[in-house]
């Protein structure tokens, strides 16, 4: 940036020599040179800095617009995550609510299986029961309402791909990092653990693991596939993104 109008001044400099002032000297009759008015190049050389300075200022406003476009992005980027979450809780809540409503009669059913001696039937209707109540809880559960929403919608679509998730996640309380700095690291890890497996065999395994733990006054986060192919390592958007949030909070690879 720097390089440009330090270079344009040099050149109008020279122009100015070589024009104006000449490359010879001429010298009076009375063996005095003659006055040469040094307000011309003054002048260029001063819109050559004032320019230099306006290039700087703008370069200065367009990166800070670049990060408020990527500030917004991701602020849309944790209001859809909010949105699912709450639009999922509304409807777990009705299945619980609706569950608690029937309880009673789910314990009439069992009391009475076990007390005809019918415990095979007694298991079997309290299976369903577990199953029904599955489905009140999120898959996942981080006590951070945006992460389950991301996290388990993610292993979601991983399930649905014959992909085997695993996810232990143990973060502090109160927790320093941004819910929006957890979506950029977990969306674009997870979206490339899921990508991966499009180059792989149906009959290879798949699995996904996702750890997280406290060790001292750093946060360990661990995202492993089974994907071992061989290729070189691409560092596209989603991996700087990655790399930009950790070094945001002094940590890295």
């Amino acid at each position: 940036m720097i390089l440009i109008p330090t270079s344009l001044i040099f050149l109008a400099s020279e122009y100015i020599s070589l024009n104006i002032y000449g490359d010879t000297i001429t010298i009076e009759a009375d063996g005095s040179l003659p006055s040469i008015s040094p307000f011309p190049i003054l002048f260029i050389q001063i819109l050559g800095i004032a320019s230099l300075f306006c290039i700087m200022f703008s370069y200065k406003k367009l990166m800070e617009s670049f990060k408020l476009s990527r500030e917004l992005s991701l602020l849309e980027l944790e209001k859809h995550s909010l949105n699912q979450y709450v639009e999922e809780a509304k409807i777990r809540y009705e299945k619980t609510k609706s569950f608690r409503h029937d309880v009673k009669n789910h314990i009439s059913i069992v009391k009475e299986l076990v007390q005809n001696g019918n415990i095979d039937a007694a298991l079997k209707y309290m299976s369903d029961m577990e199953n029904l109540t599955s489905d009140m809880s999120f898959p996942v559960s981080i006590n951070k309402p945006v992460l389950d929403i991301l996290i388990g919608n993610k292993l979601g679509i991983a399930k649905n791909n014959q992909i085997v998730v695993q996810c232990s996640f143990i973060a502090s309380y109160p927790c320093g990092i941004a819910d929006i700095d957890f979506c950029i690291i977990f969306s674009n890890a997870l979206d490339n653990a899921i990508s991966a497996y499009n180059r792989m065999n149906h009959d290879e395994q798949k699995y996904i693991h996702v750890t997280g733990k406290v060790q001292g006054d750093f946060l360990l986060i661990e995202i492993s596939n089974s994907y071992s192919g061989r290729g070189s390592l691409r560092s596209g958007t989603g991996f700087a993104n990655i790399k930009a949030v950790a070094e945001k909070y002094h940590g890295g690879k």
